[in-house]
């Protein structure tokens, strides 16, 4: 507990609590170390605590109790289960409708658990003071070193700008999809791909791969990748193409990456906006990582902020 904080909340308070009092204020027991958050539980664990003719009959591998569990958690109205001849399977009708109605009760036990979890509000919310488990966002952390910050900081709109205008530049020059479009360029990639398929094909021959290998090969007669006319195969389907444009994904997909890494240069360089950006964010985690470290939170300056300045907390 801190001497300084519990001494600000009482006076707040005008005297009027003390540490036994923590029983009943979550703000006082928080203070001094003693508040539990009520426990909070998933929806498996919920199962596995409040409908154990569920869990188990999930586990199983199927049968009338395996499915009567899943259609009941899938939502399907008991009133409709109990009708479903193919689900309960030579379970006599009396017991499935029994079986039916005991796992719908337990469903309801997990799904009121659950809204209720859901509707519970936060003690200290009900106050107007953050949360128990509210975080701190980097963007708090300015308060705790501002001149530090400020340091850092310094000339970033400035080096924004210029930053944006070169990766602009940069994206214009290597982001842009390469397209084919001379008969030359085409003709050469069509031949190219043609012969990387068919050395494929040959690669991996079989009795059944003729099924699955380009058909405009068979046409041609070629034995092999060896000695096949590729630029004649690349000259067939540029006709019937047209002047339609290719587009290069292999040269994209290059130029994009060099022109990333050109980009990361430029990100890189001493005093950038991604420099700068990037020491305050360390610093920021450097700082919260602190303050977490001595049980610093929002909550916790809230109410230091709040009793500080008199406010009466409930």
């Amino acid at each position: 507990m801190d001497p300084e904080l519990f001494q600000l909340y009482l006076n707040a308070m005008g005297g009027q609590k003390d540490a036994s009092s923590a029983a009943f204020d979550p703000v006082l027991a928080f203070m001094t170390g003693l508040y539990q958050p009520k426990a909070q539980f998933s929806e498996e664990q919920l199962y596995s605590k409040l409908a154990p003719m569920i869990t188990y009959a999930g586990m199983e591998q199927g049968g009338p109790r395996f499915e009567a569990a899943a259609a009941i958690r899938g939502g399907r109205a008991p009133w409709d289960l109990k009708k479903d001849k193919s689900l309960r399977g030579d379970m006599d009708q009396k017991e499935w409708e029994s079986l039916v109605d005991d796992m719908f009760k337990e469903n309801e036990k997990v799904k009121g658990k659950l809204l209720d979890m859901e509707m519970e509000q936060d003690p200290f919310e009900k106050q107007g003071l953050p949360g128990y488990g509210t975080k701190y966002k980097p963007e708090d952390m300015y308060k705790f070193a501002p001149k530090s910050f400020a340091k850092i900081l310094e000339g970033l709109p400035e080096a924004q700008t210029a930053e944006d205008a070169e990766l602009k530049k940069i994206s214009g020059k290597y982001d842009a999809p390469v397209m084919l479009t001379t008969d030359d360029e085409r003709i050469k990639f069509l031949a190219n791909k043609a012969r990387a398929e068919r050395a494929s094909y040959d690669k991996g021959r079989n009795k059944d791969s003729i099924l699955s290998s380009i058909g405009y090969f068979l046409n041609i007669g070629s034995p092999s990748a060896k000695n096949a006319n590729f630029e004649g195969i690349a000259k067939q389907q540029l006709k019937k193409m047209g002047n339609k444009p290719i587009l290069d994904e292999s040269a994209t997909a290059k130029n994009q990456a060099y022109g990333e890494y050109v980009k990361n240069l430029v990100r890189r360089k001493t005093g950038s906006a991604s420099g700068k950006l990037g020491a305050a964010e360390k610093l920021a985690g450097q700082i919260q990582t602190e303050l977490e470290s001595k049980g610093r939170s929002p909550l916790y300056d809230a109410i230091l902020r709040q009793a500080a300045m008199g406010g009466k907390l409930k």
